[in-house]
């Protein structure tokens, strides 16, 4: 008996070890998807010569791997608008309650702005931030007039990671929340 468990724990490891795909038509499905992601980037730029195109880089569905274990999860869907605008649509799950929110990031003039929509709070009244840092794979939007979040800093890590930062006030005195995110 202790030879079999022994032998079977092995082969479970090798199995484990190997880097091959599991399944082939699994390969298939993540390849279409980041090749429709590629193709969504590429037509926002074609199409858009503006600020915003800096931030495509956010398309595509983000799902949040630090909170599932707490029995919360949350998923971002991020894409383009025709009106040179970028939407998310953001669902989340806690402890049996989903919760839905919406984010439009939008051109004002020379200035970029993110709209946030939580859809239980403030009668549907969107909250605007604006962008006052940028770079190439990051952005942070402010509302200092805001309870919580007053900064979103969003970081893309590599390519199929993204952090979101969330900084303010609750009720219980200054608050952080990191969100880490994978593209699937």
């Amino acid at each position: 008996m202790p030879r079999i468990l022994l032998l079977c724990s092995v082969l479970f490891l090798i199995r484990c070890g190997t880097n091959e795909p599991q399944n082939p038509e699994q390969i298939d499905q993540e390849s279409q998807k980041t090749k429709e992601a590629e193709f969504q980037q590429k037509r926002w730029r074609d199409a858009n010569g503006t600020k915003l195109e800096s931030l495509s880089w956010l398309f595509g569905k983000w799902a949040d791997t630090t909170t599932f274990a707490a029995r919360r999860a949350q998923i971002h869907a991020w894409w383009s608008l025709e009106d040179s605008t970028i939407r998310c649509k953001r669902f989340g799950v806690e402890r049996g309650d989903t919760s839905r929110s919406e984010y439009r990031l939008l051109e004002r003039g020379d200035k970029i702005v993110l709209k946030h929509n939580v859809q239980s709070r403030y009668d549907g009244k969107m909250i605007t931030y604006d962008l006052v840092s940028i770079g190439e794979n990051m952005a942070k939007f402010e509302n200092m007039l805001y309870e919580f979040p007053q900064t979103m800093t969003y970081k893309r890590t590599i390519s199929d990671s993204l952090v979101i930062e969330l900084i303010g006030i609750s009720p219980n005195g200054p608050a952080t929340k990191v969100l880490r995110m994978f593209k699937y």
